[in-house]
Parts: C-alpha cells; sequence; structure tokens
C-alpha cells in the first residue's frame, strides 16, 4: 500500500508557530531584563534622593544618629571643624545626647577651640551634672586645662561652685597638683570678693594665662 502524502500546508504552519513561539519567549527575556535595568535605577537614584550624604560621606538613612548625639561626640573628640559644621547647620549647642549631657559637659577639655565655638553659639558654661553637680570648670580645673578654664570664666561660668562632695574647682586642681590652675582660680576668686573689676582683669584672657603657668 502507499504512503499517504502529508499535508504540506500543516508542517510549515507546525514549523511557523514554533519559531514564533521561540522569538516570543526570547523578546521575552529580553524585556525582563531591560525593565529589570530600569527599575535598579530607578531605586538607585531614589535611594540617593531620600538618603543624601553626611559632609564625612556617609550616607544619611532611617538609621542617622541623632544630630544632638553626632555634636556630643564631636565636641568630645576635640573635632572642632566637625562642631563648627553642626552649630552653623542648626543644632542647638545645648541640646541633650542619648545620656544626657550636653555637648560642653562632654567635650575634650584640652580643646579651646572647641570650647570658643560651643559658648559662642549659646552653650551654657554653667551646666552641671544632675548626679554629680560638677560642671565644665571643675572638669578643666581637674585635667589641669589652665587656657580652657579661662574661656569658661570670660563666657559667665561660676567659679566658687561646688560638686555633690562638695569641692570646688581650686580643689580638685590642688588635689592634681594643677600648681598654675589653682593659682589662676585662686586669683580670679579673690579678686571676684574684690570687686567686678579685678574679676575683668583676671579673667581678660590667654595673655594672663602665661603668667600663671611660669612657676
Amino acid at each position: 500500500m502507499g504512503r499517504l502524502p502529508q499535508d504540506s500546508s500543516r508542517g510549515q504552519e507546525s514549523g511557523g508557530g514554533f519559531r514564533r513561539s521561540r522569538r516570543w519567549r526570547e523578546e521575552g527575556r529580553a524585556g525582563h531584563a531591560r525593565l529589570g535595568r530600569a527599575t535598579g535605577a530607578r531605586m538607585r537614584r531614589r535611594g540617593g534622593k531620600e538618603g543624601g550624604s553626611q559632609p564625612g560621606g556617609q550616607a544619611l538613612g532611617s538609621s542617622m544618629e541623632p544630630s544632638a548625639d553626632r555634636l556630643a561626640t564631636a565636641a568630645a573628640r576635640g573635632r572642632a571643624d566637625e562642631v563648627r559644621a553642626l552649630l552653623e547647620a542648626g543644632v542647638q549647642p545645648n541640646a541633650l545626647n542619648r545620656q544626657g549631657r550636653s555637648p560642653i559637659q562632654v567635650m575634650m577639655m584640652g580643646s579651646t577651640r572647641v570650647a570658643e565655638l560651643l559658648l559662642l553659639h549659646g552653650a551654657d558654661p554653667n551646666c552641671a551634672d544632675p548626679i554629680t553637680l560638677t560642671r565644665p570648670v571643675h572638669d578643666a580645673a581637674r585635667e589641669g586645662f589652665l587656657d580652657t578654664l579661662l574661656v569658661l570664666h570670660r563666657a559667665g561660668a561660676q567659679l566658687d561652685v561646688r560638686d555633690a562632695w562638695g569641692r570646688l574647682p581650686v580643689d580638685l586642681a590642688e588635689e592634681r597638683g594643677h600648681r598654675a590652675v589653682a593659682r589662676y582660680l585662686g586669683a580670679a576668686s579673690g579678686a571676684t570678693e574684690g570687686g567686678s573689676h579685678s574679676h575683668t582683669e583676671v579673667a581678660e584672657g590667654p595673655a594672663d594665662s602665661q603668667d600663671f603657668k611660669n612657676d
């Protein structure tokens, strides 16, 4: 028996359908790839706009450190440029960090520039620790930083204040053997008792501090 003739049109249709199906699959994959690249680009642009950047190049996100903590940290590390930038950006000089301390309470006492910046922008030189009652003048006297003590005193810091143990700044300076600081505090206390004019002369500035530094 002879073989039945094949329907050539069906074969052509089948082959054409296969080719079309394959082409559609390839076009679909290409479309998904283009969509993925476009979506990624949009997300990167959106992240850049929303995240922003810090002056130091670090991205700012939802986990950004609160500004009060950043200022306190910068002050504690003696980073004068960062302290100035934060203050000029509007961070409050008396804002409390997570530990309830203001920048001037935790600042690096050896950095007179940080002290000057904070005081210039309105930091309170007489803020006291709520537990120990120590003030910045106590810390400066205890650590022996005469220039910082002068900056605080000129800004209105009181020198006749006691901590929770009844100690004056001069007591802490004497205990630690900081003779120049103790002499200044002694002279400043005597000038305060003698009148406001003498007090101003004692607290005029670094030029006077050199006299107290000479043994």
